[in-house]
């Protein structure tokens, strides 16, 4: 069943507005049969409701339609939001764009029936603020990061609005950018980036309070998330936002940072390997952003 697109517009009190457009609905035939006792055919279609409350933008309800014969739920609800809860939850989008959310069940037997629908934001949260200068590497862009060199072989370069990071060799390098964040505070980090296909790489992206040193490596705050070619993310041609291909990391997909401590933190995308493919691997709006 296919539905056409639905433009369903709010008004908020005190000018605040809220737009949603549900582009698509999608519902599938089952993904298969579990461990093969056959489950009555559920219904996984769901509901979009915006949240109308002053001074919340962007906030919506999901909900199932129908929960009969369910024995497990699964939400994904776009750009590495994921979410296990039952039958409704509550998701806050700080940033426009289109989001792909689907809502998997499943029944007896393990067997799982799905729908899919795009919700449209409009407008981003006008307090979620990117706290990165420089971010989509434009021209004069260059003079916010710093190159750190920790082995010959790699490098990164500013060109045509991005950034890449070419060669190999068993080389790695990093660029970095210090940033001030707030204890209690969570960011949403993520970036996009694109390439023809690596062999024996790693891209990694860490925020930690340890100062860069030239010609050494950066571990501080670990491996939040990125691409490696050895667990198969990177290694085929790519190009979409790095928390939905993710592959390592603490964070992964998840693309949520919880801070622990005030101060100086260090944003440091960091890339190695024996081959970062044609071209290299190029980097674009990359985003550390206050989720208020």
């Amino acid at each position: 069943m296919k539905l056409k697109s639905i433009i369903t517009k709010y008004s908020i009190a005190f000018g605040i507005s809220a737009i949603a457009i549900i582009i698509a609905c999608q519902p599938d035939e089952f993904e298969g049969n579990g461990n093969g006792i056959l489950s009555p055919k559920l219904d996984s279609t769901f509901t979009i409701t915006p949240v109308i409350v002053e001074g919340k933008t962007n906030t919506y309800v999901f909900n199932v339609n129908d929960m009969t014969n369910v024995l497990g739920v699964k939400w994904d609800l776009g750009q590495g939001l994921v979410s296990t809860s039952e039958r409704t939850d509550t998701i806050f989008y700080p940033l426009k764009g289109v989001y792909n959310l689907t809502l998997k069940l499943t029944g007896i037997g393990g067997r799982i029936f799905s729908t899919t629908q795009q919700l449209l934001i409009e407008k981003s949260d006008p307090n979620a603020i990117n706290i990165l200068q420089g971010p989509e590497f434009n021209t004069g862009d260059e003079a916010y990061w710093t190159q750190l060199n920790i082995t010959p072989g790699v490098t990164f370069s500013f060109a045509d609005g991005k950034t890449v990071v070419s060669g190999g060799n068993g080389g790695h390098a990093a660029l970095y950018q210090p940033v001030n964040v707030t204890e209690g505070k969570k960011y949403k980090l993520d970036m996009t980036v694109s390439g023809k296909g690596a062999v024996d790489t790693w891209f990694e992206v860490y925020l930690g309070y340890d100062a860069p040193v030239q010609g050494k490596d950066y571990g501080s705050g670990g491996n939040l998330m990125g691409l490696n070619t050895w667990s198969k993310c990177g290694d085929t041609p790519f190009n979409t936002k790095l928390s939905s291909i993710a592959c390592s990391g603490n964070i992964k997909g998840n693309a949520l940072i919880s801070i622990t401590k005030t101060g100086t933190a260090y944003l440091v995308i960091k890339c190695g390997g024996k081959d970062l493919g044609e071209g290299g691997i190029s980097i674009d709006d990359v985003e550390l952003r206050l989720i208020p």
